[in-house]
Formats: C-alpha cells, structure tokens, sequence
C-alpha cells in the first residue's frame, strides 16, 4: 500500500514513495530513515522502504557506491527490494550486495521478533535511538535507527565517505563485525566505513 488512513491495525506492508536515485533529503537515500522512522511513530510498522538504489528516473541514475550503500542501509529493514540489478556494475558490486542481502537474513529471527511485538503492543519495528533514550542527541538523530532493541544501525549516508561518527544509547554494545565493545550512551568519532561495511551494533545488555 502507498498511503493509509486509519489502517494501522490492517495486515498491510506500507511502501514509501518513489525513491529518486541520489543522495539526499529530498526523496532520496537520506529521507528513508526519517520517513521509516515517521511511519512507525504513527503506527505503521511494516515499512518497505522502495527499490534498492531508487528508481532511476530521468538524469537521477544511481552509481556503483550509491547502490551498495542504499543495499546496505536496507539489510537492516523489514524488507529488500533490488530493481537495478547489481551484476549491472561489477564483481565487487555483485559480492557486496549479496553479503547484505545474507545479512538481511540474519537479521530475519530479530526483525520477525520486533514485527511479533508490533502486532501484540504496537511498537515500531524501526525504532529511534530516543526510545528508550530520552536525551536531546537522541531526538535530533534522523540518521540512524534501531531494529527493535537488539541493534543500532548507522548507515553511511553521504558520498565518497569512508567513516561517520556513531551515536550509541545506554547499553552495551557489540560491534557486529569486529565484536569491540563500547559502553553507551557514548559518541564514536570517525568509525570506519569502508564501502563494504554498514555500521552495525548488538546490544548485549
């Protein structure tokens, strides 16, 4: 379904507009997040975020590094959906997008459990770090998400970078690929992104 209107108790996967393939705020990569986030406070929580990559309308055609990093931010989502085939790039593009479209497989037992707590008390499977954080860093966030409460996602979501600070909420938290481990809430300055890493953090406790 594209729009809703009293319908969040409807059996329904709710997909966001048409993505245009770029960048930013307006209708592309950077407005998923806060528009996922959006849909979940107001009590849609199964949020298809619209092809991997965007829809490639007119001039707007996504590149090589804009696919992988909206592949990556999508692995942590209820549901992936590829139109722009990866295999179209290179070997490189092919074997990363199939590490994240395994990871979103991974992720399926922690996601089916959030959308089991979503039917049952209505809380959001995307959730924003001022969930359970009331602090005034944790509302102004609109570029990161937790996946129910089990992990804080931080996806790169800017051009050419290779590292991003991270905002953690009281916890501890294990760093999905390395397994270092920081106390939260706390503020990782430059983590490192390389183009094959999405950011991802399990709380332990």
């Amino acid at each position: 379904m594209r729009t809703g209107w009293r319908s969040q108790r409807a059996p329904l996967l709710f997909r966001l507009w048409d993505k245009f393939s770029h960048w930013g705020e307006e209708n592309g990569l950077q407005s998923i997040i806060p528009q996922a986030l959006h849909l979940g406070l107001a009590g849609y929580p199964f949020v298809f975020a619209d092809m991997i990559g965007g829809n490639n309308y007119g001039a707007l055609q996504a590149d090589k590094e804009l696919l992988i990093r909206w592949t990556e931010l999508n692995a942590a989502l209820p549901a992936m959906q590829f139109s722009i085939a990866p295999w179209g790039f290179d070997e490189e593009t092919t074997a990363i997008c199939r590490r994240y479209a395994l990871l979103h497989q991974e992720l399926a037992p922690v996601i089916d459990q959030a959308a089991r707590e979503a039917v049952s008390i209505g809380t959001p499977i995307v959730r924003p770090l001022s969930w359970h954080w009331d602090d005034e860093r944790a509302h102004q966030c609109s570029d990161q998400f937790l996946v129910g409460d089990a992990y804080c996602v931080a996806p790169v979501m800017t051009a050419g970078a290779r590292s991003r600070d991270v905002l953690l909420p009281p916890g501890t938290w294990r760093d999905y690929w390395t397994d270092q481990r920081w106390d939260g809430p706390t503020l990782i300055h430059r983590y490192e992104a390389p183009l094959d890493r999405l950011p991802l953090f399990h709380r332990e406790a």
